[in-house]
């Protein structure tokens, strides 16, 4: 009985986050600086989408807290590229979650961004999309 309450114990205390799997990707702060360095400029400012030669007039490649910001969007009537404090009316999570947005092709294309990267727009949207 003594070796079996040993054997509980041990498997307990090597219970659930020590099961020697995969970590996950590190969170991206909520904040537009590192949302730009870390997702807009790695993944959206080639040239041919939201570089130099931006759809729908909407570059990336700088500063974006202008461009998308209490913007409307270009795609769909009264619906905002970025609505601060509103994660469900920004037309920028749509793009980047819906499989098949209202307009378009989800974004980028053909390389859905992971979930963290995505909470990350989601957070600072709910924030208020502060420009720091």
């Amino acid at each position: 009985m003594r070796l079996s309450a040993l054997t509980l114990a041990g498997g307990l205390a090597l219970g659930p986050g020590c099961s020697g799997g995969e970590v996950g990707p590190e969170p991206i702060p909520p904040e537009l600086s590192e949302i730009q360095a870390q997702i807009f400029t790695p993944n959206c400012t080639f040239s041919s989408c939201h570089g130099a030669s931006a759809q729908q007039g909407l570059s990336l490649a700088g500063p974006a807290h202008a461009a998308i910001v209490g913007v409307a969007s270009t795609e769909v009537a009264g619906m905002m590229r970025v609505a601060p404090g509103d994660p469900a009316a920004s037309y920028l999570l749509h793009k980047l979650e819906d499989a098949k947005p209202t307009e378009g092709v989800r974004m980028p294309p053909d390389q859905p961004l992971p979930a963290h990267k995505i909470e990350a727009i989601r957070l600072w949207i709910a924030a208020g999309a502060p420009d720091d």
